[in-house]
């Protein structure tokens, strides 16, 4: 009995032909992906607002309205507030540190002169001088020793401070403060105090001849003496 033999023939893999088709099959992925791509960047600018057009004089009108509203552009930048503090100058002689002319900011007072001068020497009569009063432009200041009679130094601006701090307030002055003016005796200073206790303060001087027994006459004699 003849045995025929079976041959079976094994084919070695084709390597080229799986090779074409990964690449195939890469450039087909790179050909989508990039169409996605492009699909999604047409879909964007289609729903996007197109920017407004301007003609020139829109476009200057656009500036000058950013401009009056404080823009931020270098167009828009305003000039520097320049300072508006005023100064004055005053001059401090006497029994100070350093006497000489001070520059000091409007509406300065004395103890501010004091202070920029190096203050008073130990020799000089500190109680002289208002220290709360204000200062004025072009004003000198004299600040004596102990025991001098200054009266001849002081400007306007003392005098008028030194006559009113001799004035006796008539809302807060006792019996013994009222006594001391001239013509105010015991009862009648005890009749003041009882008028402003009832009454209240007095809102002006004129108004210390509402209290009993104090007329026009009497008036005209202290009212350089008095104050409110």
């Amino acid at each position: 009995m003849s045995a025929e033999r079976s041959c079976v023939i094994h084919r070695r893999p084709d390597m080229r032909n799986d090779h074409n088709y990964t690449v195939y099959a890469l450039a087909a992925f790179a050909l989508f992906f990039c169409m996605a791509l492009i699909s999604s960047q047409l879909v964007g600018c289609a729903g996007a607002e197109p920017e407004p057009e301007f003609s020139l004089e829109e476009a200057e009108e656009r500036a000058e309205a950013d401009t009056s509203e404080g823009g931020s552009g270098p167009d828009s930048l305003r000039e520097p507030v320049a300072d508006e503090t005023s100064y004055i100058y005053v001059y401090i002689c006497g029994a100070v540190a350093r006497p000489g002319v001070y520059e000091l900011k409007e509406g300065s007072r004395i103890y501010e002169l004091l202070s920029s001068c190096g203050g008073f020497l130990p020799e000089a009569d500190s109680l002289f001088l208002n220290q709360a009063q204000p200062l004025s432009d072009g004003e000198k200041v004299y600040v004596p020793l102990l025991g001098e009679d200054a009266a001849g130094h002081l400007s306007e601006g003392q005098a008028a401070f030194k006559a009113e701090d001799d004035l006796v307030n008539i809302n807060t002055a006792g019996v013994a403060d009222l006594t001391s003016i001239s013509g105010i005796g015991q009862s009648r200073a005890a009749d003041i105090i009882a008028y402003r206790e009832a009454n209240g303060a007095f809102g002006r001087i004129e108004d210390i001849m509402n209290v009993p027994g104090i007329k026009e006459g009497l008036f005209a004699k202290i009212r350089e003496k008095i104050k409110v």
